[in-house]
């Protein structure tokens, strides 16, 4: 390889690197681009920690969002890339009370509930 194709790699690499690494660094503290509003949003999430020992229903404004795992006692939730706002939040489970509760949705947070 010569010098010339060397140095060319070079300057193409830095500045791939230069322009990938504030799109992944924003990525990763929850900046998203809304294709809706074309604008760029910050997101937030939801941790959940269920004491049930078997699966159960996690619903966001009525619209069904994830199952637990049944093989652990702890079912853990993470439910992320939310948008700000406030969210009615379902926890159900059959032979179980539902859990419901209001919770509100920060920019570049995440929030916790048991």
């Amino acid at each position: 390889m010569t010098i010339r194709k060397r140095r060319a790699l070079f300057f193409i690499s830095v500045v791939f690197f230069l322009i990938l690494t504030p799109v992944l660094v924003e990525y990763s503290r929850g900046l998203r681009f809304d294709f809706k509003t074309w604008q760029f949003v910050e997101t937030g999430g939801f941790f959940f920690r269920i004491y049930s020992p078997t699966e159960a229903q996690i619903s966001l404004d009525n619209k069904p969002a994830k199952t637990t795992s049944a093989f652990s006692y702890f079912n853990n939730a993470f439910i992320q890339n939310l948008t700000p706002g406030t969210y009615n939040v379902k926890i159900s489970k059959d032979n179980y009370q539902d859990w419901r509760k209001i919770l509100k949705i920060e920019p570049q947070l995440v929030t916790e509930a048991q």
